[in-house]
C-alpha cells in the first residue's frame, strides 16, 4: 500500500506525501501534528492531512524552523 490511502486521491495525503511534496522529513510532520500544529484525521492507522492545508502546513514548518520562508518544496 506504501503511502496511497484507498478512496482519499488528492484530497488528502499522507504524511509520507507531504514530505516529498515539500522536501523535508516526515517525522518534522508527525511532530508538529503531535503538539496539535497540522490538522490531520485517521484513515484506519494512517493519519491523513486535506491538500488544501499546504499553505498552512508550509507557514508552521517555516514557523518551527523545518524549512525556510523561500523554500517552495522538493
Amino acid at each position: 500500500m506504501g503511502d496511497q490511502v484507498a478512496g482519499a486521491a488528492e484530497t488528502h495525503l499522507t504524511f509520507g506525501m507531504l514530505a516529498a511534496r515539500l522536501g523535508v522529513v516526515r517525522y518534522r510532520l508527525e511532530a508538529l501534528a503531535d503538539r496539535g500544529l497540522i490538522p490531520f484525521v485517521r484513515a484506519g492507522r494512517i493519519r491523513v492531512v486535506p491538500a488544501s492545508e499546504l499553505p498552512g502546513i508550509r507557514k508552521a514548518l517555516v514557523e518551527a524552523g523545518y524549512m525556510s520562508p523561500g523554500h517552495t518544496g522538493a
